[in-house]
């Protein structure tokens, strides 16, 4: 009988169980998860020409549409910023705000971000979503990348879009624009 174990590296691990019920051989589940992925992605241009400091939201609110059903929990499954600059110049960490609806605080380019009691109903991750911006192999893109995020995001009834902000974590001038990418699924 296959028994959960927790890993080594605190992943759950099915193991197969001798007579006395001690747990020796690697155990693969027979079935598959079906269910349907989702992409959505939105362009955030700069309003401002001021260089950023730490804390600032880079270019105001953005909206991701069609990210999973009306009402449902999708999983966030990675996230994604193309920046478009051909340096790291000024370019630092950053994080990513989601919320199940438009953020009434409706920061502008480049406000200090928080966390308003306005907000607060909407926000879906709490501790923001930490991104590093890296020049991609050969030079000429910025790309700044967390895969397998996964986490259990709701949705808004009669809603099938997020909401974010992306905050810079240090200072410096960034690209005029980027687009951000999100993929999720639901099973």
């Amino acid at each position: 009988m296959a028994q959960p174990y927790i890993g080594s590296q605190g992943s759950i691990e099915y193991r197969e169980a001798s007579g006395n019920g001690t747990l020796v051989s690697p155990y693969i589940p027979q079935f598959s998860l079906s269910g349907l992925a989702y992409f959505s992605s939105a362009n955030i241009t700069r309003t401002s020409s001021i260089s950023y400091s730490a804390n600032d939201v880079y270019g105001g609110v953005f909206q991701l549409q069609n990210i999973g059903p009306s009402g449902d929990f999708i999983y966030l499954n990675s996230i994604s910023v193309v920046f478009n600059a051909s340096s790291l110049t000024g370019i630092s960490a950053c994080e990513v705000y989601l919320y199940n609806a438009s953020p009434q605080s409706g920061f502008a380019d480049n406000a200090a971000f928080n966390v308003p009691l306005i907000d607060r109903v909407s926000l879906l991750t709490l501790s923001g979503i930490g991104l590093n911006p890296i020049l991609t192999r050969g030079g000429g893109t910025v790309v700044a990348e967390t895969i397998l995020v996964n986490r259990l995001l709701k949705l808004a009834t009669n809603s099938t879009s997020l909401w974010g902000y992306l905050v810079t974590l240090g200072t410096g001038l960034i690209a005029d624009s980027a687009t951000i990418s999100v993929y999720s699924h639901i099973r």
